[in-house]
């Protein structure tokens, strides 16, 4: 009986390591990234026990690139950490300021995800758009008018006390500076671009750039309707047969984890059993 209760425990002792096995992810990266900085991570992943792991380093900025996933593997010994480096992208100019996660997920043995947050803080956006319209309060937008009508010229923003800077190239390539809002006459016809520049401290400095077009008036041209009558044709289409199909779909597989962890139980609850009888035996 001694030599049955041996061989379960040794039973016991060949099950995966990686059941055991305890990983842990040490993620070093500085709280925030400012311009012409280069963002990186530094992780150390140690185990409890030698195992095989896969996993993937990677750093999400909602409003930057996404790069490529790049899964990576390594054998680590019991308590000898792996040490790394992940490189992500340089700070410029137009990333806007925004939340970032670096993190490591691990894939194998198990699933697991270990992340740090981090700021880049850079100049915001101003947020502007030109208006071109064809009455004073800009109810009605428009980027054609008429020769000799009046083109409202405005904008909107998210930012007040803003610095602009606005040049209007006529058809004949002439120039003019504007102080925006403000009205010009359709004098030429063509094509108009206005270029303005809005700037303001604490801020990027925002380009924005608009076209729109003058023409001859449009001459009344007078449209008569005329009425026809089409005769109607009954088509008759023909059914089709609705034909049910049943489909069973096989039960879900048990994942490995579970059945890991169920012959545990199982050979803990047999030892027990033989324990009590051995004990009753004798």
């Amino acid at each position: 009986m001694k030599k049955i209760i041996l061989t379960l425990f040794l039973c016991l002792m060949v099950l995966p390591i990686s059941v055991l096995a305890t990983l842990n992810v040490e993620i070093d990266v500085q709280p925030t990234f400012t311009k012409d900085e280069e963002i990186s991570f530094d992780y150390k992943i140690t185990s409890t026990e030698d195992i095989d792991i896969g996993y993937t380093p990677y750093v999400y900025c909602p409003k930057a690139i996404h790069p490529l996933l790049s899964y990576r593997t390594a054998s680590l010994q019991k308590d000898v950490p792996l040490t790394r480096t992940y490189d992500y992208i340089q700070v410029t100019e137009d990333i806007e300021p925004q939340t970032c996660t670096a993190y490591v997920e691990l894939h194998s043995p198990y699933t697991q995800r270990f992340e740090k947050k981090f700021t880049i803080e850079t100049l915001p956006n101003i947020i502007f758009r030109i208006l071109t319209c064809k009455d004073l309060s800009c109810e009605t937008e428009s980027k054609t008018f008429e020769r000799d009508s009046n083109i409202y010229l405005s904008y909107i923003s998210d930012i007040f006390d803003i610095k602009i800077e606005a040049t209007l190239t006529l058809p004949d390539k002439t120039t003019k500076q504007l102080t925006l809002p403000t009205s010009i006459k359709a004098d030429q016809i063509g094509t108009y671009t206005l270029k303005v520049i809005v700037s303001k401290e604490g801020y990027k400095t925002t380009e924005e750039t608009t076209q729109f077009g003058v023409i001859e008036k449009e001459a009344e041209i007078k449209i008569s309707t005329t009425t026809t009558t089409i005769p109607t044709t009954t088509t008759t289409i023909p059914t089709t047969t609705t034909i049910p199909v049943t489909t069973t779909i096989p039960p879900e597989k048990p994942k490995p984890e579970n059945l890991i962890y169920s012959l545990i139980l199982l050979v803990f609850v047999v030892i027990l059993l033989l324990y009590f009888k051995y004990r009753k035996e004798t």
